[in-house]
């Protein structure tokens, strides 16, 4: 297998993949949900089917099926403004927003936040994962070896356009206006090593936390 058949069959794994490691963050009246990014939309629907969701809109460009349960697909690169101008107007707002993973993939992820803070409804909530930039994968073959080696998963995902660490992570959370209020770190489907779990003590968190978890609200 070449190295294009190995990132394509990631990527295909990563689109029909249910992001248990999110779900805490989301509200158990989880309403209107907008998936942003979400591949096949997996996620949002088990959100929508058990955590007292009604409406699923999906807004991805991935080569594979949306899920049963999404009730509007907008097909197309997320940058692109005709996408957001064409999202189903029955859903003028949305009370959950799902940015997964998908925010340092894009070239201007602010505007994205900032869309999908406009979108959101008071009460609701805009839920984000993003790599650590500091994580020890990066940092230590860099500052150690002088080594900076792509990949085609991880926090060395070839495909990333953006890092953030701590505190950008937060600034763009919070970019369009929105409240911060859950921030933390942790791993992708929380499969952390037995000693990356020291991160959850307070020793070295910067270094072992692959992802960030944040969610960010508009007060009622």
């Amino acid at each position: 297998m070449n190295l294009t058949e190995e990132a394509r069959n990631v990527s295909a794994s990563y689109h029909t993949t249910i992001r248990s490691d999110i779900l805490h963050l989301c509200s158990e009246r989880s309403g209107r949900i907008l998936d942003v990014g979400g591949g096949s939309g997996e996620t949002g629907a088990f959100v929508k089917k058990n955590m007292g969701g009604s409406y699923l809109t999906l807004i991805d460009r991935a080569e594979v099926s949306p899920a049963e349960s999404v009730d509007f697909f907008a097909s197309g690169a997320i940058e692109d403004p005709a996408i957001w101008e064409n999202l189903d107007t029955k859903q003028d707002t949305f009370d959950t927003i799902l940015c997964l993973d998908i925010l340092e993939h894009l070239v201007d992820p602010w505007e994205v936040v900032k869309k999908c803070s406009e979108r959101l409804a008071p009460g609701g909530s805009l839920i984000i994962s993003l790599p650590n930039a500091r994580n020890r994968k990066l940092t230590f073959p860099l500052f150690f070896k002088g080594r900076f080696e792509l990949q085609n998963s991880g926090v060395m995902d070839r495909t990333h356009l953006r890092w953030f660490v701590k505190d950008t992570a937060k600034e763009l959370a919070t970019f369009g206006g929105l409240e911060l209020t859950q921030f933390e770190g942790g791993w992708y489907m929380n499969r952390a090593r037995r000693w990356e779990r020291l991160a959850k003590l307070g020793i070295a968190p910067g270094f072992l936390y692959q992802i960030y978890y944040m969610k960010a609200m508009r007060r009622e």
